[in-house]
């Protein structure tokens, strides 16, 4: 997990192992995600918090899932379940 703070890009580039989010410029400890499709600069990371508030909300958006999920259908071709609701199997 990593753990976030405000901080600016000096501060972060000041504290080894410390890396500042692409998205909401906090510093983070840990590997980091990939802020794609958010930010789509080579290199860039993102704090866990932007990647679960911003980053895969946009994934999902883009893969169509979440207009799957409020079509009230369910995704069978992720393998989470079939056309009644229940899992595939």
């Amino acid at each position: 997990m990593t753990t976030a703070i405000k901080a600016t890009r000096e501060q972060a580039q000041a504290h080894k192992g410390m890396k500042m989010c692409a998205i909401c410029g906090s510093m983070f400890s840990g590997y980091g995600n990939n802020p794609s499709p958010v930010i789509t600069e080579p290199g860039a990371r993102c704090c866990d918090n932007c990647n679960w508030d911003a980053v895969i909300p946009a994934r999902m958006y883009i893969s169509g899932l979440v207009k799957t999920i409020r079509a009230g259908k369910v995704a069978t071709a992720a393998g989470i379940g079939g056309n009644d609701g229940t899992e595939n199997g």
